[in-house]
């Protein structure tokens, strides 16, 4: 939405529109022109409370649209949807080359597109009205707010936004660097656990020509639990001590209570 006019950048302060509540720019105390969007050089809409009072010193405005407005609520009787002569633009039958240059299409393409349009209005109208009332409730003359205090608190939820976003790509740097180390270190326990079990083995049968291996004592020692995942870290580490990799472990804690940390840090941050 475009809010910015040659008066409003003259404007020392903002106050808050009656009938949308946005914060405008409030030149000579009169909310600058808003609510509008600006193509092919032309306004689109504007906000009925732009050139009026703001809220913080009148809501006269405001009590008489919401009057108008139930009106219109208590008046209206929603129309037949209307009966189309010539194929939509996806019906079976549609033929652009022939039907847009018709008439009738025309006509019916405007009286679907009014139809529609009055059901969004009378919708629209049933959720102002609660919003409206609640505002008049609540009124009670209020100062305006310098201009000076309206950018700093942008500047303020700017750099927020920018700490926010390096926090995320400190998490994101932060579990990269835990996953890679996890991928690599159980692979390190995969292979220590298979020694151990072929040494242990082997062992038993020097010992026991012909006899049956039943203990896998040692493989039950080694369970996957979701791949790399960083939900796996306290078992890998656990695992690492387990086979005597006392440093790969400290390594992996360190990696894991960063990544906490930073997750923590960018969580407290948004809240």
């Amino acid at each position: 939405m475009n809010t910015t006019t040659s008066s409003s950048r003259s404007a020392t302060h903002y106050g808050s529109c009656q009938l949308c509540g946005s914060l405008q720019k409030a030149p000579g105390g009169y909310l600058a022109k808003h609510g509008y969007d600006v193509a092919y050089g032309f306004f689109n809409g504007v906000c009925r409370g732009s050139h009026e009072l703001p809220y913080e010193v009148s809501c006269d405005l405001l009590v008489s649209v919401l009057a108008g407005i139930k009106i219109s609520i208590a008046n209206y009787v929603e129309a037949p949807k209307p009966e189309r002569t010539t194929p939509g633009r996806y019906e079976q039958g549609y033929n652009r080359a022939k039907l847009e240059r018709s008439a009738q299409w025309v006509a019916d393409e405007r009286a679907a597109a009014q139809w529609v349009a009055g059901k969004a209005q009378h919708a629209a109208n049933q959720q102002f009205v609660p919003f409206a009332e609640a505002r008049i409730a609540a009124w009670v003359p209020a100062a305006l707010i310098p201009v000076a205090t309206v950018e700093a608190r942008e500047q303020a939820v700017k750099g927020a936004r920018k700490g926010i976003q390096a926090l995320s790509k400190a998490v994101d740097a932060a579990k990269r660097a835990l996953t890679k180390n996890i991928e690599f270190y159980r692979s390190t326990v995969e292979s220590a656990a298979n020694v151990e079990f072929y040494a242990k083995k082997a062992a038993f049968f020097a010992a026991n020509p012909g006899a049956i291996y039943l203990d896998n004592a040692i493989l039950k020692k080694f369970v996957t639990a979701g791949g790399s995942s960083v939900n796996t870290v306290p078992k890998l580490i656990s695992q690492l001590r387990d086979f005597g990799f006392a440093e790969y472990a400290q390594t992996v804690e360190a990696l894991n209570n960063a990544y906490l940390a930073a997750k923590a840090a960018h969580e407290a941050a948004k809240a």
